[in-house]
């Protein structure tokens, strides 16, 4: 009590000083119109500027759950696409008028696909050997030798799997090669990835007399097996063609942007096994 006395003796002035500060300045901001409406408008300004700061903080930190919220929307969006191109094909079947004709450029071979959406947890892209870690696994209904794709087109195939997490071979490994074709017709070579850059990659054993132009569009042919045909791939970026030359050299802009990826889709095949038996058979 004496030390809270001898402080309030000793800062007296200081003291009455900040009150009668404070009662001038409320005085003045009642009485009077234009500070009244300077002070309104600089605090709306701090206000508004501390809301917005604190929106932002908070849009951040939710940022993950909505990405997962929506990366599971599109996989339930792919699998009724999926369902309604079953249905289109049962009724071409039954039906070979000209309306059905045209639905021919559908996707039939998507038959029977799951999507199973998963996060990309641990990123490995700056070594030849690349990989992912999904948080994903067993008892997700992932199973090794599964394909992934992302929002812009094919990521990987799935080579290792534990209960809950599993880790994707990815385009940009150079022990993987994939089956791809030109979206414009069926000329088919495998794509290669060269341990360079992650952006590019290198379509292999196209022919000479192939109709080859920049800006093409690449996609899966359907011949590897993890993945249906007509996924996105990427595009062409330079195709070279010298006179001894039997195929041509051609560089293609891979459509995922593998060192940004986030969230991912892994396709779960139920004819895939059935097929497998088939042909090891």
């Amino acid at each position: 009590m004496r030390n809270l006395l001898q402080f309030l003796i000793k800062y007296s002035n200081l003291l009455l000083f900040i009150v009668l500060e404070v009662a001038a300045l409320v005085l003045l901001l009642r009485n009077n119109n234009y500070p009244r409406s300077v002070y309104s408008t600089s605090a709306n300004i701090v206000s508004g500027s501390l809301y917005t700061v604190s929106n932002s903080v908070l849009s951040y930190v939710y940022l993950g759950s909505e990405n997962e919220s929506l990366s599971e929307e599109n996989a339930l969006l792919k699998e009724r696409i999926m369902a309604l191109e079953n249905q289109l094909e049962s009724y071409s079947e039954r039906d070979s008028s000209a309306l059905y004709i045209d639905c021919a450029r559908y996707q039939y071979a998507h038959k029977g696909l799951k999507f199973v959406p998963a996060k990309v947890i641990n990123v490995q892209t700056k070594s030849r050997h690349n990989y992912f870690t999904l948080n994903k696994g067993l008892r997700d209904g992932v199973e090794q030798d599964m394909g992934v794709v992302g929002p812009s087109g094919a990521v990987g195939i799935v080579m290792a799997v534990s209960e809950r997490f599993s880790v994707v071979l990815p385009l940009v490994n150079d022990r993987m090669s994939l089956s791809c074709r030109f979206k414009k017709d069926n000329t088919i070579g495998p794509l290669e990835w060269d341990g360079v850059d992650v952006r590019y990659a290198s379509l292999e054993n196209i022919a000479r007399h192939a109709e080859v132009h920049v800006g093409d569009t690449i996609v899966t042919s359907g011949l590897t097996s993890a993945f249906p045909e007509g996924v996105m791939v990427g595009v062409v970026e330079e195709a070279t063609l010298e006179e001894s030359d039997a195929y041509y050299q051609i560089k293609v802009r891979m459509g995922t942007d593998f060192q940004r990826i986030g969230y991912v889709q892994v396709i779960s095949n139920e004819a895939l096994r059935e097929q497998r038996m088939l042909e090891d058979y």
